[in-house]
């Protein structure tokens, strides 16, 4: 099960770094809407990941 949370963090930061490419084109583009909503989903991605990377760590340290 850790493995799979371990994959679906790895998968989270890439999506966020899809997203935060994708606010980043929006923005050159003059699309100052769309290039918030992928700013909003990059940031939720990331912390996202950052909660069950603190979850995973803090079930670690209970294990041992």
């Amino acid at each position: 099960m850790r493995e799979a949370i371990e994959e679906y963090i790895n998968n989270l930061h890439k999506w966020a770094i899809d997203s935060r490419k994708d606010a980043d084109q929006a923005f050159e583009n003059g699309d100052l809407g769309l290039a918030g909503f992928h700013r909003g989903q990059w940031l939720t991605l990331e912390d996202t990941a950052t909660v069950l990377e603190d979850i995973l760590s803090d079930y670690k340290e209970e294990e041992q």
